[in-house]
């Protein structure tokens, strides 16, 4: 058997969604098709349990310099490394130094790109994470960047920010789940409510906030379409402070029996709360923008990164504030920009559900046409790790 080492920091376990069960499956593959088994030092918490998986450090830790000193003091011998995100390249970059190890450098979604303003570049944090970036990526050890396409501005980022070479980077599409039948007539048919849902972890990044606050604008604006609104907050609790902040708006404005948080549900789950939508919100968050549109459910987001080159030609997809192309670091100008837009679209849509009604049959068309599935998509990725692999 082959050995690779996994820097992990996607919190692998047996949970039923988009990225897991992908990471779950790739490891499957390597291990039963191509015969490799894996160390997995654990930047957070894994608990997968199979037996082609040793997790080597019992204990999850995030800090670099401390997996670096553990995994030098094993002097093991690997074909390569997969370091997952920033964080696990930063020790696959300096593992390698001392041990010539290839490694290959898997992002799943970075806002690193909205770092690099003109003024920020000579803030000394963002200037040495830029360096470390440059420096890893053009790297002779550095054999591919893989990077789930996720809307963000991963190209500008790594070809013309940082100067790799293109032959480098792979930007594989994100998969989508089996065909299922979606019956939406009669959610179409309730003219008093307007069922809206937010997939994604509960953190500020997510943007939440400016749902929240498009709503409460509606209250005043068009009360009579704010009473029809009903949206369910759907995802795990990531950053309290900012949960109890939502909750708190919420309360404030008397939206608590209109708004509802339903945290850790699995995809079948979330698959019917979906079948009831009438539209679904996700301003950062690119996987629930394929599983609703594959459940037959429009999309509102805005341009935050590179997400209008993959939904452009989507008719289901309502992309605003076109100009920001940034999830992080937004401005008070910024932020009331997306409101404004959201609101305006919001009420667009309440008062006109037949547009509705008339894009949700081709949202699944294009899901379907753009999107591989789940066996495809891995099979893409095993093949990039296994033409690095084949290439040393």
């Amino acid at each position: 058997m082959k050995k690779i080492l996994v820097i992990g920091n996607t919190g692998l376990n047996s949970s039923n969604n988009s990225t897991n069960n992908r990471m779950k499956k790739i490891f499957e593959v390597m291990h039963h098709e191509y015969a490799f088994v894996f160390d997995y030092y654990q930047l957070r918490e894994a608990v997968l349990e199979v037996d082609y998986i040793d997790y080597i450090n019992k204990k999850a830790n995030a800090s670099p310099i401390e997996a670096l000193k553990f995994l030098l003091k094993r002097e093991e011998k690997y074909e390569m490394v997969l370091a997952e995100t920033f964080n696990a390249v930063i020790i696959a970059y300096f593992f390698a130094l001392k041990t010539k190890t290839p490694f290959i450098w898997r992002q799943f979604g970075t806002t690193f790109n909205d770092e690099l303003g003109f003024k920020n570049y000579f803030k000394p944090k963002i200037l040495l994470k830029f360096l470390l970036h440059k420096l890893i990526a053009n790297s002779s050890k550095c054999k591919a960047v893989v990077c789930t396409e996720d809307g963000c501005a991963n190209r500008t980022l790594y070809l013309n920010k940082l100067g790799m070479s293109p032959d480098k980077l792979y930007m594989v599409k994100n998969q989508r789940t089996a065909s299922t039948l979606v019956n939406k007539e009669e959610v179409f048919s309730k003219d008093n409510v307007f069922k809206m849902v937010q997939i994604g972890r509960i953190t500020s990044w997510k943007k939440i906030h400016l749902l929240i606050k498009a709503i409460t604008h509606i209250q005043t604006t068009h009360p009579k379409i704010a009473e029809k609104i009903e949206l369910d907050i759907i995802g795990q609790t990531q950053d309290s402070a900012y949960e109890a902040r939502l909750t708190k708006e919420i309360k404030e404005h008397a939206l608590d029996q209109q708004i509802h948080f339903k945290k850790n549900l699995e995809y079948d789950q979330i698959e019917k709360i979906l079948a009831t939508a009438n539209l679904s919100i996700s301003l950062t968050a690119y996987n629930p923008i394929i599983e609703s549109l594959q459940n037959e459910t429009a999309v509102i987001t805005y341009e935050y990164g590179e997400i209008g080159k993959v939904f452009e030609t989507c008719e289901s997809v309502f992309i605003l504030a076109k100009n920001i192309k940034k999830s992080s670091f937004l401005s008070p100008e910024q932020e009331s920009k997306i409101v404004k837009e959201l609101e305006e679209k919001l009420v667009e849509l309440i008062e006109q559900p037949e547009v509705l009604n008339t894009l949700a049959k081709n949202a699944k068309l294009f899901v379907e046409d753009n999107f591989p599935l789940l066996d495809e998509h891995v099979k893409e990725i095993t093949n990039i790790y296994m033409k690095v692999v084949n290439a040393l």
